[in-house]
C-alpha cells in the first residue's frame, strides 16, 4: 500500500469509523450498566471493519475472517450470563480466527516482499 494512495486513505476513513463506533459503542453501554457487552461489542466492530479492508488490502481472507468475529460477537453477546465473562468468549474464539486469518497475509506479504 502506499500512503499517498486511495488504498491510504480509504483505511484511514474505515479505522476513523471504527475508532468512533467503538468509542460511542462503550459509553452507551456504560451508561446502560451493560459493560459485559464492551468485549462483543468492539470485536463486532472489528470484524464488520475487516469487510471493507479486504477490499483495501486485497486480501479476501480477512472478509471471511471479518465475518467469523462478527458471529462470534453475536454468540458472546446472547450467552447467557454466567460465572464466565463474554470477553473470555470472545478472547477464545476470536483469537484463533486471527491467527488463521494472518496465515495466508503472511504468506503473500513474504512474496510481495521478495519479488
Amino acid at each position: 500500500m502506499r500512503f499517498q494512495g486511495t488504498a491510504w486513505v480509504a483505511y484511514l476513513i474505515v479505522v476513523a469509523i471504527e475508532v468512533v463506533a467503538c468509542v460511542a459503542l462503550v459509553v452507551w453501554v456504560t451508561l446502560a450498566r451493560r459493560s459485559d457487552l464492551i468485549a462483543p461489542l468492539i470485536l463486532a466492530v472489528v470484524g464488520i471493519h475487516f469487510v471493507p479492508l479486504a477490499f483495501v488490502f486485497g486480501q479476501p481472507i480477512m472478509a471471511w475472517a471479518g465475518a467469523a468475529l462478527t458471529v462470534i460477537a453475536v454468540v458472546a453477546a446472547l450467552l447467557p450470563a454466567s460465572d464466565i465473562a463474554r470477553s473470555f468468549w470472545c478472547g477464545l474464539l476470536g483469537a484463533p480466527v486471527l491467527l488463521l486469518a494472518a496465515i495466508p497475509c503472511l504468506l503473500v506479504g513474504r512474496a510481495a516482499l521478495a519479488s
